[in-house]
Order: C-alpha cells, then structure tokens, then sequence
C-alpha cells in the first residue's frame, strides 16, 4: 500500500486453509463476488465440527475452537470497530460466534479484543470496542459459529473483514532512544535523555557517569576515579534571561532561577535585586535598595533590629536571596558596579548558603574590612558544601556612600554533574571516563592531565598519587 494519507506499508494475511478464494480475499482485490472461502463443510448446524487441534486455534494458552485469519499492518493502532461484511445471499456464513484478538509487534501472545458469545441479531452490523486500549500492529479472528444454521451454512465465507482504528503516533519516553528496530531502549549508563522523542541520548560530561534510563543531566555524577573539580567554577545563571524565565539550552545550570527574598522592595525606584541576577529592566542603573540606609557606608544602627535586615546568626544589613535550580558548592563570586559609583557596591559584608533539606544558613564568606579592590573577583579559599540558595548582607558599603546600589553579583560555583574532573591518581581515557594511572607513573592533582613517568630507574603501583611513591 503506498500514496495514501494513511495506513502506507505492507500487509501479511495469514489464515487456515481455505478453497479457490484465499483469506487475502477480506482485505485486498480480488474473489469478485464470492470473497473469502475457506474449507467446506467445517461446520455443522453452524456450529464448528472440525478438529480441535493446536492448527485450529490461535491462543494455544487459552485454546478457542474455529476457522481463523490473521492480519498483520504496517503500523500499530488502537483498534475501535470491526465489520463484517455478508456474501450477497449468503448471510448464514458471516461470523457469528467468534474472538477477535490482538498482538503487539513486540509480544508473543494475543489479548481478546472481542469475544462474542452468541449470534447477534444482526451479523452485519459493527461491532464497536467498548473502551479502546492497547496498540496493536497484528489481529486474529477465530469463528467457532456461523450466523446460521441452514443447510448451507457449513462454511465460512464473507466479503470483507474490516479492522477500524486509531494510529498512534509514538515516541520513545524521556530516558530511552529509539533503535534502528524502531524500538525504545534505555539510555545506556553515562547517558541521559530529558524529553519525550526519537533523539539519541546525550553523554554525560567528562569524568562523570549515569544510571541506565537517566532522564536529567542531574543524575550524572562523578565516575569512578573522578571527583568534583573545584577549580573550574563557572558563572550561575550561565546566561541572562527575563525574569521568571528558565534558562535552558546551556552546558550547566539549566532551569529556574529566582529571588525568593530582600530587604529591599520592588517599589524601590523600580530596581530590584531581580536586575542582579536576570536582564536588566532599568538599562544600567542595576539593582537599588532603600535609599539613605547606610551612614558614610555604615549601615544604620537604628535599623539593625528590624528582621527583615536579619539573618540566623544575627547579622544585619541590607540583603538579597537568589534560588539557583539545584545545588552548588560556591568557588567565587564578584561584584559589577554601576558606572561611576563603585563605592556604592557591598565593602563588609557575608554570604550564606541555605540547605532546605536541613532549613539550616551556613556562613561561606565573612568579609570583615573593605577589600584593596571591591571589583575583583574574591575566591572562596576552601570550597564545601552544596547549596541552591544563597544570601548577600550587607553591612558595610565600599565607600562612604548612603545606598546600596550595583550592576550584578556573579555567583560562581560548581556542581556534582557538570563539573567532574579525573582524581588524583587517575587520568582520562579520552571518551569521557577516568582510569588509573599505569604503573610506574603517578598524578598529583584532580585534572584530566596525562600521568607522569616516574623518574628513571623508579617504578610505582597503578593510581599513585605522588612521585614520592615512586620506588
């Protein structure tokens, strides 16, 4: 079949043995006005009378007694009416007691779709599925009755069988790809795929790994011989978008992102902390909080008991919460001004990383003096912990300014997905994974360097860490 809006591909008729006007008769031209004829005088009062053998009946597992015709399509469907349609003058030979089954490509065995037990009243009429359910590409009919009972009524002969239904457009769910058999498998381990379709997985990154059927690049983890590479932070979010917006289509921090808390309102001038973390929605006056707060940088004493400059450990000052989509361990963070006014950006101040799962603030950076160059970047000298919310207070300014007002604070970081590097002691294949180094070499930092040679004369045991292990 082939030019048509639907139901293109090949068709495959098999049956029980029929005379002159074979079971392909129901479904393609051919058999003039007879139709399909299978074997005389396999019924007796209507009722069937031939053998009841394994070749006699479809389901061996449930066996059902009659002359039988299968029909495998192109496609699967969901199938919603049969019809049978009548050999003129030869009502009597329709189907009238008789299972309709169905099989999917995949399977071995046949689900009953219909079973009627008695002759309807009316054999011509359509039989309707009750609930449609299941796809299906392959369908059977075993007839253990006819319509009638006549003395002609011996044989089962009929026009046409016709199969109605619903094509089903399917894909492979998120986690599993489609093979060249056009069926969904898995995604292998190292590997993910986040969305409903017919796309290949995609590979976790370097030095990281996955379950089997992962559907998030956040089920990658460090492999085995890898670790989290501390060095390598980068910038959250990766790119700037409205907001309210998710970032997507980026190497790493993919999702929602949001200011969840300030002490400063949105009415302030219009230019809220949003403008910090998302595109700026004030050009480049930035994000501005309430004015005359500070005194020659300081922040106001008077103010310090009002909560809403307040966090868990008593410190106060202006502040800003930012929501990340999942966790991160902070490595660095830097301040951009507003042109012209950096004594305007934070001088003394600290930042916090909140876990929800504990409901627990923990102290990262504890600014105490106005560093030389309040521009710069600032490194977090021991990284740890991971967090997805972080908190900016501000208790002093960088110069004898009255409010708190800046372009962007970039927040640095790493994760355990994305930035994986080989551990000490192992080094990268190549394609992603870490192995150990080979005896008689040695590697002393996380990185995917090559392992060194030891010196001449000395050997080691694979993975060494250090050339003083070098023997």
């Amino acid at each position: 079949m082939s030019g048509e809006s639907y139901g293109n591909g090949m068709y495959v008729v098999e049956s029980t043995s029929t005379e002159s006007w074979p079971a392909s008769f129901l479904f393609f031209t051919g058999g003039g006005s007879v139709g399909a004829h299978f074997n005389f005088d396999m019924y007796t009062d209507g009722a069937f009378s031939g053998p009841e053998n394994s070749a006699n009946s479809l389901d061996q597992s449930d066996p059902y007694y009659g002359d039988w015709v299968t029909i495998e399509l192109p496609e699967a469907i969901t199938p919603t009416s049969f019809q049978f349609v009548k050999r003129t003058n030869f009502l009597g030979r329709l189907p009238g007691v008789f299972k309709i089954y169905g099989k999917t490509f995949a399977s071995t065995s046949w689900d009953v779709l219909i079973d009627q037990g008695s002759v309807p009243t009316n054999p011509e009429a359509e039989h309707v599925v009750s609930e449609p359910s299941g796809v299906y590409k392959k369908f059977g009919l075993v007839v253990n009755r006819l319509a009638g009972t006549g003395s002609g009524d011996t044989t089962l002969n009929f026009l046409k069988w016709h199969i109605k239904g619903e094509t089903i457009e399917c894909e492979c769910n998120e986690g599993h790809w489609l093979t060249e058999s056009g069926s969904c498998q898995a995604c292998a381990a190292g590997t993910y795929k986040a969305a409903d379709g017919d796309e290949a997985c995609t590979a976790c990154p370097t030095a990281s790994t996955s379950p089997a059927g992962s559907t998030s690049p956040l089920d990658c983890g460090c492999g085995t011989g890898a670790s989290i590479d501390y060095t390598s932070g980068a910038r959250f979010p990766p790119v700037l978008v409205a907001a309210g917006t998710e970032v997507s289509g980026q190497a790493y921090g993919n999702g929602a992102y949001e200011v969840v808390q300030t002490s400063s309102p949105a009415s302030v001038s219009g230019f809220h902390p949003n403008n910090l973390f998302f595109t700026p929605t004030n050009g480049d006056v930035g994000a501005s909080w309430a004015e005359l707060n500070y005194e020659s940088g300081v922040f106001k004493s008077s103010l310090a008991s009002q909560a809403q400059y307040q966090v868990d450990d008593g410190y106060f000052g202006d502040l800003v919460w930012i929501k990340l989509p999942y966790k991160i361990t902070l490595t660095a963070f830097q301040f951009v001004p507003r042109t012209g006014l950096n004594n305007r950006v934070p001088g003394v101040f600290r930042i916090y990383g909140y876990d929800e799962e504990s409901d627990t603030e923990t102290l990262l950076h504890d600014q105490q003096a106005v560093p030389a160059n309040p521009l710069a970047e600032q490194v977090v000298s021991e990284p740890s912990g991971m967090y997805n919310e972080f908190g900016l207070v501000v208790k002093q300014l960088a110069g004898a300014d009255s409010t708190l007002n800046f372009l962007k604070w970039y927040i640095k970081g790493v994760d355990a997905h994305h930035f994986c590097a080989c551990g000490e002691g192992y080094t990268s294949t190549g394609s992603g994974s870490c192995q150990a180094c080979a005896a008689g070499t040695y590697k002393a930092a996380v990185g995917n360097e090559a392992c060194t040679a030891c010196p001449t004369g000395k050997t080691s045991l694979a993975g060494t860490t250090s050339s003083q292990n070098c023997v």
